[in-house]
């Protein structure tokens, strides 16, 4: 019986070192990633990717801002739990890697020829060594593979936020300029209503009464387009946020846009060609980046690969297991070995197979850190420039126009200029206020996609907010026609 002490003592071992299943903390530490990349106030994302229907209809009661839907996206979008579902399967992998496969038992009865009455038994239990000696470098493997599984479910939930935010601002913008295409649409409304009373009074001529027509129905045409925009970016908002039935309807906007904030991002500089200092923002889209280091990770996880089959080439499928037969009514058992000859099959073909997957990988990963670089470069100054055009119309255009408007109400005022002109420089500030709505959820969202693309929203400094009027609609700068 001494025979099967190593037997059990594997089995033993077997029993102390394997891996249980844990899917929940791999969706933990995925969330805990994006968590990290979100950096602001996404970092709820943990508590609301588990988030109860209480939570999220309080958020549904009050008007939702950017961070509200963020929040409501990964509580309620059933593609990101998809995503997290599936690490259950990369855990799982884990485990089973971890575990060796069952010993093998097999048993028999011998018969020797003209020998009449009860046959010889025998039996024979067995277990792979292999599986034993590699089992730490299955379980590595497995855990590169959980690693990459995590970070790239991370960055599926980074990349949906800023998706969410990005959504939030179309959406809260187009309500905006359906509000002010609708007021350019009234406007033009009354300048064709006085032309056709002035024509019919004989003191407006045809010329002057057709161009007041097709101005307003191109005015028309323009609310027109901008109600299905405002329509068609909700829509898109809603499925962002992955509400449907009744919460599809419960979500309302804010009236209008925030204020882009005045602050300056704050990373590392770094010179350049022409002797220039600028943002180094390719360094910071390196470091934050999850898929750059799910591909980084793969890498590493088929280089683990490549060296474990080199290691184990020569090795041969060895079993070892205790086999006894009952010969004359008394049983014997001794040890027993089956292992392969590494003649016809020595490995390379294995080898050549994970070369070539640790040469793609890291072709992949090159190629990914070359656009992650490309995209930086393009999405910083994107948001430069739309930044740029914002505080120029906030602080040039607009109020100029608001200038120019409040000057023609004060002549028509003292009866200097005639109703039209007024009509005409309302649609003018009209016009110029949809610009800035434009340009302030162009800078909205070319700052989500720079944070995006970075991987993480780059950290700012607020610095003295230059004065400027805000945007403001008025009912009586409309309805001129009753002063």
């Amino acid at each position: 019986m001494n025979t099967l002490a190593p037997l059990a003592a594997a089995a033993l071992f077997v029993v102390a070192a394997c891996v249980a299943p844990d899917p929940e903390g791999a969706r933990r530490n995925a969330l805990e990633l994006a968590d990290t990349a979100l950096g602001f106030a996404e970092r709820s994302s943990l508590d609301a990717a588990s988030g109860t229907t209480d939570s999220v209809t309080r958020r549904l009661e009050a008007p939702l801002d950017a961070d509200a839907a963020v929040a409501i996206a990964l509580a309620r979008h059933r593609g990101l739990h998809a995503e997290l579902a599936r690490l259950g399967v990369a855990a799982a992998d884990l485990a089973e890697a971890g575990t060796l496969s069952n010993p093998t038992l097999g048993v028999g009865v011998r018969f020797e020829r003209g020998t009449a009455g009860v046959g010889r038994p025998e039996f024979a239990l067995a277990q792979s060594l292999v599986e034993l000696v590699t089992r730490r470098q299955r379980v590595a493997g497995a855990r590169a593979a959980l690693e990459v599984a995590q970070r790239e479910v991370a960055r599926a939930l980074v990349d949906h936020a800023f998706e969410t935010r990005a959504a939030f601002f179309r959406a809260l913008a187009a309500t905006e300029l359906a509000e002010l295409a609708g007021t350019a649409a009234e406007a033009a409304s009354l300048e064709v209503e006085l032309a056709e009373r002035l024509h019919a009074a004989g003191n407006l001529n045809e010329r002057e009464l057709a161009l007041a027509t097709a101005e307003s129905e191109s005015a028309r045409l323009e609310h027109s387009r901008a109600v299905d925009e405002r329509d068609a970016t909700r829509e898109a908002l809603t499925q962002a946020l992955g509400l449907f039935g009744d919460e599809a309807a419960a979500w309302r906007l804010p009236e209008r846009l925030p204020e882009f904030p005045n602050a300056d991002p704050v990373v590392g500089e770094r010179a350049t060609s022409g002797g220039d200092v600028e943002l180094d923002v390719e360094a910071y889209a390196i470091q934050h980046r999850l898929d750059l280091a799910a591909a980084f990770a793969r890498v590493v996880a088929h280089g683990n690969a490549l060296g474990s089959v080199r290691r184990t080439r020569w090795m041969p499928d060895f079993v070892l297991g205790v086999g006894g037969e009952r010969e004359d009514g008394s049983w014997s058992f001794g040890p027993e070995a089956e292992f392969s000859l590494p003649i016809f099959d020595r490995g390379a073909a294995a080898i050549a197979g994970k070369s070539a997957e640790l040469e793609a990988a890291e072709h992949d990963l090159a190629a990914l850190a070359a656009r992650i670089r490309s995209e930086a470069r393009a999405a910083y100054a994107k948001r430069v420039h739309a930044l740029a055009r914002l505080r120029h119309l906030e602080t040039r255009v607009w109020p100029a126009e608001r200038r120019a408007f409040d000057a023609t109400r004060r002549e028509f005022d003292a009866m200097l200029v005639g109703v039209f002109e007024l009509l005409r420089a309302k649609r003018a500030e009209v016009a110029t206020a949809m610009l800035v709505v434009e340009a302030r959820r162009d800078a909205w969202l070319a700052d989500g996609e720079l944070a995006r693309v970075l991987g993480s929203p780059l950290p700012a400094v607020a610095r003295p907010q230059a004065a400027h009027a805000e945007p403001t609609y008025s009912e009586s700068d409309v309805h001129v026609h009753g002063d």
